[in-house]
């Protein structure tokens, strides 16, 4: 079944009414009329009813056409006014069409008969330009929509190059911190078998003794070195996914809880129930916080270490504590703590294996996730490393 149309008409004259009337019932589109004959009516009419179109005469008893045109798109713009006239002349024609009007039409013996048509075509005008707006309100959604992706894109593309800049960074150094630290087990391994062939008898013993501590020392090196570049060569096709933190640290706990027993030492965890997840590289974290775990081991005699997980709001991170109880750090060793191949002041009390390498690939993984790492210490009653890193943005 056709949908009539709804015209609101406004015309003070009743024959032209009475015209338009006929014109609109015997039409095959059906037409459903509301007559208007004074100002009043017609504001009466525009505010309680719905129409579909706006038909009015120029001259009207009391206001214009224009009038009309103006009241009509002050309330509702989408409904297309068609004005009416037998006097007017192009300049008003030209101005009706400016300010918004869908038809301007010349009364003329045969503009009856074309009315109707004029109506459908003024309502299939309005229809074309809604559509058009609506397409061109998607196409601007779609364009920012693609813009944001082309950004978070660049965004992607310029961390990736930033974290392989990085790791070229950290190649570089590393091949130069494992030359100059062979160099020195090497040149000792030299002089002492240079000596068991042409020093003195009597002290072959002891320069056996050497030459064994340092072939201990340069295979410790050769395995930690191994270690740490294995793990370093894999952040270069690693890929960053969501990391909840508090279940690495609960993973940590697990596995060292034992260890920590061995030493009559308490390794427990304080997790944030609401702490957002991060992005990283899972296993490179894990071995960045086993390192800190089991040096804390290491070098505490008795009490704990307590891993910790808090969120900090101001700076949109989630931090990870180790803290211990142990002998703390020597303040002289604070600056060069991070460096690779660093050895403390307490490695000449504690016999403890290793190349000094472990604190510095901790300090270059978390800068690889764009972290920080800080530690507070006093000798005798223990350290705190804390690693905080940004959250993860849920919209990446």
């Amino acid at each position: 079944m056709t949908t009539s149309i709804r015209v609101l008409y406004v015309d003070d004259y009743p024959l032209d009414r009475e015209l338009v009337r006929h014109a609109l019932q015997y039409n095959k589109q059906p037409f459903q009329l509301t007559e208007a004959a004074t100002k009043e009516e017609f504001q009466k009419y525009l505010a309680e009813g719905e129409f579909d179109v706006v038909l009015t005469d120029f001259n009207i008893l009391g206001f214009e056409g224009l009038q009309v045109l103006d009241m009509v798109q002050a309330q509702n713009p989408h409904i297309p006014v068609i004005i009416v006239t037998g006097t007017g002349t192009e300049e008003v024609a030209v101005e009706a069409m400016k300010r918004g009007a869908a038809d301007y039409v010349i009364k003329t013996p045969l503009h009856i008969q074309r009315l109707p048509r004029t109506i459908e075509m003024a309502l299939e005008k309005q229809r074309l330009q809604q559509e058009r707006e609506r397409a061109r309100q998607q196409l601007q959604a779609l364009n920012a929509e693609l813009e944001q992706r082309v950004l978070q894109r660049t965004r992607e593309l310029q961390e990736a190059n930033e974290r392989l800049q990085e790791l070229d960074r950290l190649k570089s150094k590393f091949i130069a911190d494992v030359s100059h630290e062979l160099r020195t087990p090497v040149t000792n391994l030299s002089l002492y078998l240079s000596l068991m062939e042409h020093g003195h008898p009597s002290r072959r013993e002891h320069y056996m003794k050497v030459l064994k501590e340092q072939v201990e020392r340069l295979s410790q090196l050769i395995e930690d070195i191994l270690r740490i570049s294995n793990l370093t060569k894999e952040l270069e096709t690693a890929e960053f996914v969501p990391i909840d933190l508090n279940t690495l640290v609960n993973e940590v706990v697990e596995l060292y809880r034992q260890l920590a027993e061995d030493k009559g030492l308490t390794l427990s965890a304080q997790t944030d129930p609401n702490l957002p997840k991060i992005s990283g590289v899972y296993k490179q974290l894990f071995h960045a916080v086993a390192n800190l775990v089991v040096n804390g081991i290491q070098y505490t005699v008795k009490g704990s270490v307590t891993l910790i997980t808090q969120y900090l709001p101001e700076t949109d991170e989630a931090c990870l504590v180790v803290e211990d109880t142990g002998i703390g750090i020597h303040p002289s060793d604070l600056p060069h703590l991070f460096d690779r191949f660093y050895r403390g002041q307490h490695t000449r009390y504690f016999d403890v294996p290793g190349a000094g390498i472990g604190l510095g690939f901790v300090k270059e993984v978390v800068a690889f996730h764009k972290g920080h790492i800080e530690v507070t210490t006093e000798e005798g009653k223990g350290s705190t490393f804390t690693i905080c890193l940004p959250c993860l943005n849920e919209e990446e």
